[in-house]
């Protein structure tokens, strides 16, 4: 299989500073172009997956992230070496300066991936397949505020789910790219969704500076979002 990543043009949605590539991906695909630039640990964790076509999209994601970032530091995908942050977000080792702190961050959904990646400012990304059914009514009361649920109440029927849709990606996106995650209780309720200033300032005392987020309608049939600190 040839997997490739496309740089996706910015068009004024994101500073110049920041690359959000597309990878698409073929999830029928026995081969994995790029397999042999992973590590041990990475072949055992996509071994491990039941699903060859989840086997495929983790591998081959990887890959695209391997390939990308070692152009984007000079160096070898296969030699990259990655760590993981106290709140667990991956980050490369190894490596000098501020080469060591480029910031990058991967989501993928059905046969499609998305990589941000900053030399200067931390990213954030996430994508999601749009259906009419997502189950979203069963956890809208975790993820939205009350302001949201009161706009997406009155939102017509069948733009619900979008609306949802783009409120979780933006939450998603938000906290990726402020290293925390969503495992804590109650942190998706946390961030209110502005959908015209596109910004949340963070509300926690640890998490100085501002993040912007922009909506990625670029993929068919998905909803992408990329957060990005302004503060540097």
């Amino acid at each position: 299989m040839s997997t490739t990543h496309t740089l996706l043009p910015a068009h004024g949605r994101w500073p110049a500073d920041v690359a959000l590539w597309h990878v698409p991906l073929d999830l029928a695909s026995g081969q994995i172009e790029g397999w042999s630039t992973l590590s041990a640990q990475e072949r055992e964790r996509a071994a491990r997956y039941r699903q060859d076509a989840d086997r495929v999209r983790f591998a081959a994601t990887r890959a695209a992230l391997r390939a990308v970032l070692g152009d984007c530091v000079g160096e070898p995908a296969h030699s990259l070496r990655f760590d993981l942050s106290a709140r667990g977000k991956p980050a490369l080792a190894g490596l000098p300066g501020r080469l060591a702190q480029v910031s990058f961050n991967v989501s993928h959904a059905g046969a499609h991936a998305l990589i941000a990646v900053s030399r200067t400012r931390g990213v954030g990304v996430d994508i999601e397949p749009v259906t009419q059914d997502s189950g979203w009514q069963d956890i809208v009361g975790e993820v939205c505020t009350a302001r949201e649920r009161s706009l997406l109440h009155a939102t017509a029927g069948p733009q619900q789910s979008a609306r949802f849709l783009r409120y979780w990606t933006a939450k998603e996106a938000v906290l990726k790219a402020r290293g925390t995650g969503i495992a804590e209780d109650g942190v998706l309720r946390e961030l209110e969704i502005d959908e015209e200033r596109r910004e949340c300032r963070a509300n926690h005392a640890d998490d100085a500076g501002v993040l912007r987020y922009t909506w990625i309608d670029d993929i068919a049939g998905h909803i992408g979002c990329l957060a990005f600190n302004m503060d540097c």
